[in-house]
């Protein structure tokens, strides 16, 4: 028998990571059912400024259409915020961005009730591995010796690739690469 697991409360987790990275915020959302089920997603667009925005919407949005549903109503809950704000069918990027958070937290749920991973209930596995790329690996790095040594150990720990910004500013706002004067 399958229960209704429905939506109860929801958190928002705003992570600070300025301290590390300048200007990065990232918002997660997590959704509880009224069984005790917990779902995750994140609102992507955070980095920089506009994560205060995010967080206000994603409030509105999950108080007015999440909070009281059910857990397994997916496509209703994307198709309620689609149709009934105003700017997501204008490609809205924060109403996007909170969109997708709710709609990874609700299938995140979907595969705890069903105890299946969520890659089953969208069609089933298609390869045995995937290659990982790594992002934020690169802390505390600043002169090319250090990023070459550091991209080293993590291309070792079984990365395929690294995404960075050579050009990343430290916590004191002093970029890793002097400006050319032209």
């Amino acid at each position: 028998v399958l229960c209704m697991s429905i939506i109860t409360k929801a958190k928002i987790w705003n992570v600070d990571l300025r301290n590390e990275f300048p200007s990065h915020d990232l918002i997660f959302l997590e959704l509880i059912t009224d069984d005790g089920h917990v779902g995750l997603g994140e609102i992507a667009l955070a980095y920089g400024y506009g994560a205060q925005a995010a967080i206000v919407l994603c409030e509105q949005i999950v108080k007015k259409f999440v909070i009281g549903r059910s857990a397994l109503e997916s496509k209703a809950i994307w198709c309620d915020i689609e149709k009934k704000t105003y700017w997501a069918e204008g490609r809205n990027l924060l109403i996007r961005a909170v969109q997708s958070a709710v709609d990874i937290a609700v299938w995140d749920l979907k595969g705890h009730i069903l105890n299946q991973p969520v890659y089953n209930l969208l069609g089933g596995k298609v390869r045995e591995h995937v290659e990982l790329y790594a992002n934020h690996w690169y802390g505390e790095v600043y002169t090319p010796k250090d990023y070459a040594k550091k991209a080293k150990r993590v291309v070792e720990d079984g990365c395929f690739g690294l995404k960075f910004d050579p050009f990343r500013m430290s916590p004191e706002g002093v970029f890793s690469v002097p400006p050319k004067t032209l």
